[in-house]
């Protein structure tokens, strides 16, 4: 059923009375030999806490758990040494702990970074299957993460080291081949009715998978896709400015309770349209009604907010 479109223009401040505050997490899970990863997709940026063990006698236990939070396009991995305590002095074991934990950063990031889904039908994993030189490039950027936090438990048996990785440009621009935005001509049998500062759209926890009768949730990516009910592309990743994609993404998600945040993408009057299901394998795509469809595509200045990236999902 195709929900009725509220009236536009809408001010971000009245549209904030109007949606309730949940939040929703997408995790992972996946065995790597006798590593055990976790990845949870985080789109309000909460904590997350997730433990998975791997045992070698020779130098203890590794512990690794990652993240990504798409609203900042920030990719989290953390990675924890213990073993039993010791009466080795403390500068031992710190030199002990980072030398274990840097032996294995470039497989740990690896396995953690081939779960992001890149589109509705492909993995990072899927592209390292295909093209050696992707893990290749992985294997270098997994060395530029920024140290946030180091060091050791109250106890001093745990060591630990927080790693975070910018989305963009260095891991998604791996993924992104078109070298300037497909031009696209504007919907002539509707007629505009605001000058809109960006595109909202609104995604329900729970949506129809279009042409199927089960529902499922917004799975995020770093390039989604967005059809009219004829199955018509309306937003591409190629139809975006490739330097915006590259270093800002095509698009930023939120959920509800942040919509006093998403002006900094999309401005203070946005276009704001329902999704009315979702498509692909993955549950990426969203697909919205002919009429918002027109509204996207009604004037070359709307046409322009999707070549700019102004554009945000917000899910519950």
């Amino acid at each position: 059923m195709v929900k009725n479109p509220l009236p536009v223009p809408i001010h971000l401040k009245t549209l904030l009375s109007w949606v309730d505050k949940k939040r929703e997490m997408y995790t992972l899970k996946k065995p790597t030999g006798i590593i055990i990863l976790l990845m949870s997709f985080v789109l309000a940026g909460e904590v997350y806490a997730v433990n998975n063990t791997t045992i070698d006698e020779d130098f203890g236990t590794i512990e690794s758990s990652s993240s990504i939070d798409l609203s900042t396009h920030t990719f989290i991995l953390k990675i924890t040494w213990s073993a039993e305590q010791s009466d080795a002095p403390l500068p031992r074991q710190r030199v002990k702990a980072e030398s274990v934990i840097q032996s294995h950063l470039p497989h740990l990031f690896i396995d953690a970074i081939s779960k992001l889904i890149i589109d509705s039908r492909k993995r990072v994993s899927d592209s390292i299957s295909d093209s050696p030189e992707i893990a290749a490039e992985l294997r270098k950027i997994a060395s530029t993460g920024k140290v946030v936090s180091a060091g050791f438990s109250s106890n001093f048996s745990e060591f630990q080291h927080t790693y975070q990785y910018p989305l963009y440009p260095s891991i998604a621009g791996l993924f992104i081949r078109h070298s300037q935005g497909v031009s696209q001509i504007e919907e002539l049998t509707y007629v505009p009715t605001g000058n809109y500062s960006g595109i909202v759209i609104y995604a329900d926890s729970s949506l129809e998978m279009f042409g199927t009768p089960r529902n499922s949730s917004l799975k995020p990516a770093l390039f989604p896709k967005v059809y009219n009910e004829n199955m018509d592309l309306v937003i591409d990743m190629r139809m975006v400015d490739p330097e915006i994609v590259k270093t800002k993404g095509m698009l930023q998600y939120f959920t509800s309770s942040q919509l006093d945040k998403i002006h900094s993408r999309v401005g203070d009057v946005p276009l704001y349209v329902h999704a009315t299901a979702l498509f692909g394998i993955n549950s990426t795509d969203l697909v919205v009604s002919h009429r918002a469809a027109k509204k996207i595509k009604a004037s070359p200045h709307t046409l322009s907010l999707v070549r700019e990236g102004k554009i945000a999902i917000v899910t519950e």
